[in-house]
């Protein structure tokens, strides 16, 4: 197995979405298990630190080296195959498989599969499934539709050291005290929590908890994943989208609140929320401006001059007719709220739902582009990002809390994001490094108010490198149960170094 050197020739696997650049010596890309063990076996016994790479659309820096030799799985990307048993179907792949291409591949197979698909739907289509199980990708339907590691009901991993690991969903449930590990042992943890949250990830570990679910959502921390199998789901037979455009953000907040406590109240009507997306006028300005630059969003329609702020539904429903009354229903209680239906945009097919998609994902992608101008004078400016679920908050609260640190501090930013699991991301886009200094100072000031009120706050994209330093993420329980299950998994050390802990 060729182990390359790293030169310039390959800067690009040194930096992900967070724009942080790093550095190792070595890194090698296997075309199969055998090979990818052989590598982890060798770097483990001449103890060189391991990152593994999937295609490096991550936003916090999991998979940025900062030191010895990375691992990437661009090569481990077949589609083993699949399975049925009785009503449930089930698809086997390698990590290094694309969200995009899993989803051709089930539109392909679509007869065999009796129409089953992968309906967690993260944002970025480029991602990898291994990627996106290290950090518990979810999107816009999460919701609705779950996570990427809870569709997870087999796992095959090599630990650090090049040992084979195989877990089954339901096989290793964590009890009072730990967890047992086939072929490892008893992990044991004295201060386990008796309960716990629907967040994934070592930090999360809880009575009742399932091993894969430990696993995932680790920033690929314990173990290098080489084989995943999903449970696939059967799509809604009907597929709505409907985009309101207000003339005052708080209007849209709380029309967005009340749509959210409509299907909350009314669940027997056939009809579900896929999504409930808020966008602020920054954000419908920055993608504006950015879809210029961008053939494939260029004949997309621009956001209203005059809208402040705008709301993305997404409708599911087995029914047409049940369907669209509740989309009237909707466009009466938009009406109620000062709306005016030529400040609507309607999609009913897949292909133009999808068009909507891209435009909600083009706003953290104009945000990239607007960081990369400024990197071009300042390479130590990275993004600066928050992703918190807010569970006990009101969307229009956490909204003003985001923007009135852009306003009294004189920043640009964006919020924008998820009102329907109370997870708005906050963007704060720097002119210039003394900005930069700011804004991550005002972020870690956020992030202490909130972790002081909430007794446990969760997050979407990760905490990796760019987020590490921002302690309260972690309560000192989550921390010692991290580092305890970190320790049992890699004792040296090695893997994924720099993240999170």
């Amino acid at each position: 197995m060729e182990i390359i050197k790293m030169s310039d020739l390959y800067a690009s696997r040194l930096r992900d979405e967070s724009r942080m650049t790093g550095r190792c010596d070595t890194f090698s890309i296997p075309s199969s298990v055998i090979e990818l063990q052989e590598i982890a076996a060798a770097m483990w016994t001449e103890n060189v630190p391991v990152t593994v790479q999937g295609c490096m659309t991550g936003i916090c820096g999991c998979s940025v080296p900062i030191c010895g030799h990375v691992i990437s799985t661009e090569k481990l990307n077949r589609i083993i195959g699949y399975r049925k048993v009785g009503d449930r179907c089930f698809v086997t792949l390698e990590p290094g498989v694309r969200l995009a291409d899993l989803r051709d591949f089930c539109g392909q197979n679509a007869s065999e599969l009796s129409g089953y698909t992968f309906l967690p739907n993260p944002s970025e289509t480029l991602a990898t499934l291994g990627g996106m199980f290290s950090c518990n990708a979810s999107g816009i339907n999460s919701r609705l539709h779950g996570d990427s590691v809870g569709t997870v009901t087999r796992l095959k991993m090599l630990l650090a050291n090049g040992q084979h690991l195989e877990i089954l969903r339901g096989e290793c449930i964590f009890d009072e005290s730990g967890c047992d590990v086939p072929g490892l042992g008893r992990l044991e943890i004295e201060c386990l929590s008796q309960s716990g949250c629907a967040a994934k990830g070592l930090a999360f570990a809880h009575y009742g908890s399932d091993l894969i679910d430990v696993i995932g959502g680790s920033e690929g921390m314990l173990a290098i994943v080489t084989e995943l199998e999903l449970e696939l789901a059967k799509p809604a037979a009907e597929h709505w989208g409907v985009m309101f455009f207000f003339d005052d953000k708080l209007t849209a907040l709380d029309f967005a609140e009340r749509a959210i406590i409509r299907f909350e109240s009314k669940r027997d009507d056939g009809v579900n929320l896929a999504a409930a997306e808020y966008l602020d006028a920054a954000s419908m300005m920055l993608v504006n401006n950015y879809k210029q630059q961008v053939t494939l969003l260029k004949s997309l329609p621009d956001f209203p001059a005059h809208a402040k702020g705008a709301i993305y539904l997404e409708l599911e429903g087995s029914c047409g007719n049940e369907t669209e009354a509740v989309l009237e229903e909707l466009l009466e209680l938009f009406a109620s709220c000062g709306g005016r239906e030529e400040d609507t945009l309607a999609a009913t097919g897949e292909e133009e739902i999808e068009n909507f998609r891209r435009l909600r994902h083009a706003v953290p992608e104009a945000v990239n582009y607007e960081i990369d101008k400024v990197r071009q004078s300042d390479s130590r400016i990275i993004k600066l990002c928050t992703d918190l679920e807010l569970p006990n908050m009101r969307i229009g609260e956490a909204e003003s809390l985001y923007s009135s640190q852009l306003l009294k501090n004189g920043l640009n930013g964006v919020v924008f994001g998820h009102a329907y699991s109370k997870r708005l991301h906050f963007n704060i886009i720097p002119r210039n490094f003394e900005e930069f200094v700011l804004g991550k100072s005002l972020i870690a000031e956020l992030i202490n108010k909130l972790a002081e009120a909430h007794e446990s706050i969760t997050w979407e994209n990760g905490i990796g490198k760019t987020k590490k330093d921002l302690l309260s993420l972690l309560t000192d329980q989550q921390r010692n149960t991290a580092e305890v299950i970190k320790m049992f998994f890699d004792e040296k050390g090695l893997l994924n170094p720099g993240n999170m802990l």
